[in-house]
Order: C-alpha cells, then sequence, then structure tokens
C-alpha cells in the first residue's frame, strides 16, 4: 500500500481514506501511521475498521512488536465497527488508542453491533453484516466520501436485526468481550439473552446508543 502511495500520490494530494476489517484492519491502522510519517502534510480523512484483530503470527501471539495501531494525529474521521458476541482467543478486539498526541477527541467512534466476527465485517451473515456496512457508509458520506445514495439504501433495506448470530466453533468458552461503561452500542442491538443454544452478549446499563 505504502509502495502505491509513493507511486501514485500527486504532489499537492492531501487526502487519503483507508478502510479493513480484521488483521486488515490493524494494517490500515498501521498503514495510517505510515502516512503520517511518510506524508507529513497528508490527512487521512476517513479511517474505517471493523473489528480490528491486532494478531500476527503466531495464533495467540497479542505482542505486536514493529506495528503501529494507535491512532495518529493525522487521521480526521476513525470509525470502528465492533463484535458483540465474538468470543474467540484467536479473535481478541484491539481497541484503538491515542497515537503519539495523546489525544482523540471527536475524531474517534467506536461502535457494537449485533455478531460474530464475520456477522459484522461480512462473510456470514448479511442481514447482521449489513447493518454495521450501512452504518459505515453512513459515516463516509458524512465525511464527504462519494458514497452513492441508491446504493446505500440498497444495503439499509437489507438490514435484519433480529437475523440469527452465526455459530464459531469455540470449544473453549472464551470469556465474552468487555463492554465497558460509556461505549457506544448500536441503535439495532435488543437484549437477547440465552437464545438458540447460546448467550448472547447483551450489553450492560450505562452504555450510550448509535444511530444512522
Amino acid at each position: 500500500g505504502l509502495e502505491q502511495m509513493r507511486q501514485y500520490f500527486k504532489e499537492g494530494d492531501r487526502t487519503v481514506d483507508i478502510i479493513g476489517f480484521s488483521r486488515g484492519a490493524a494494517l490500515a491502522l498501521h498503514f495510517a501511521n505510515q502516512v503520517l510519517e511518510e506524508q507529513p502534510g497528508a490527512e487521512v480523512r476517513f479511517l474505517g475498521l471493523w473489528d480490528t484483530v491486532a494478531c500476527f503470527g503466531l495464533p495467540g501471539n497479542d505482542l505486536n512488536i514493529g506495528w503501529h495501531l494507535t491512532l495518529p494525529d493525522n487521521v480526521k474521521h476513525c470509525y470502528h465497527a465492533m463484535a458483540l458476541d465474538e468470543r474467540r482467543g484467536n479473535f481478541c478486539l484491539t481497541r484503538i488508542e491515542p497515537g503519539k498526541d495523546g489525544t482523540i477527541g471527536d475524531r474517534l467512534q467506536e461502535v457494537w453491533f449485533r455478531g460474530v466476527h464475520s456477522d459484522v465485517g461480512g462473510g456470514q451473515c448479511p442481514g447482521l453484516s449489513n447493518i454495521a456496512l450501512s452504518w459505515m457508509l453512513r459515516r463516509a458520506k458524512e465525511a464527504g466520501l462519494p458514497v452513492d445514495e441508491e446504493k446505500l439504501k440498497h444495503y439499509e433495506s437489507m438490514c435484519d436485526p433480529e437475523a440469527v448470530v452465526s455459530k464459531n466453533f469455540d470449544p473453549k468458552k472464551d470469556p465474552q468481550r468487555t463492554i465497558n461503561p460509556g461505549d457506544f452500542v448500536h441503535e439495532s442491538v435488543k437484549a437477547r439473552g440465552h437464545v438458540g443454544g447460546r448467550v448472547h452478549n447483551d450489553p450492560p446499563s450505562g452504555v450510550r446508543i448509535a444511530h444512522g
């Protein structure tokens, strides 16, 4: 990605948009930091992340030596869609932390969505993944990206907040992900409790609701 940027980034170009899912989201975050180092005047207008998993090399390795996984100060808007019901140890969620300047302000919004890793990022349950996709596209359009409104409405029409959460192979029954007081939870998320032979990760009290 960085080599392509060197090749195609022309003098006067100042805007970069980056997206990624899973380990690709971690790579997108690392790439945003590389942009800051290589092109100090460039702005990352939009950084869209789906369920960031910063696990490179050996399964379960979360040391990530050499990877820059904090939010650099050249990012104007960062949005992170996170999977409520993922619990596998090899898919540990990486929450976004501030970079060198130590501040994030209103540049970042992380939002919980119903589903496991691929329900939110795509690949298993379109009814659920289209919710996170529609939310992300709305944020991208607000940030100034050329998002086609008709296609966006199509994705919104395909959302199904009542869709069954996918079952992943989890023999160890790893702990549920932690939802902190004050976290944002998407408005589509409803409490499910114990349904269909599984215990859903329902948000606690004290969370905030993200709309759109």
